[in-house]
């Protein structure tokens, strides 16, 4: 009779290490489970941070823009007086030239 009282407890001992493997298993997967909730979180967030990252960038495109109009605007400005400048240079050569 001592055998199947060891039986019994033996069969108990495994219940008891499947049960705490299963417990395991099912922390393991809460963790997992709580990781991706963390993750999902944190992209989230993300979401905001590229939408303050896009308006800083487009901020920064509008200034640049204008800008470069504004130099060029400057440039033209620049070539227009040297044109000028060439014109009446000529035209003072050309009169010393009748000379």
């Amino acid at each position: 009779m001592a055998e199947p009282s060891n039986h019994v407890q033996g069969d108990s001992s495994l219940v008891e290490q499947q049960a705490s493997a299963r417990k395991n298993r099912l922390m393991t997967e809460d963790g997992r489970f709580k990781g991706m909730e963390n993750h999902l979180v944190e992209l989230g967030g993300l979401d905001d941070t590229r939408a303050e990252l896009q308006a800083a960038i487009n901020v920064t495109l509008e200034r640049l823009v204008s800008e470069n109009e504004a130099l060029k605007l400057a440039r033209a400005e620049e070539v227009s007086a040297v044109e000028e400048d060439n014109r009446v240079l000529k035209e003072k050569v050309e009169e010393c030239m009748r000379k």
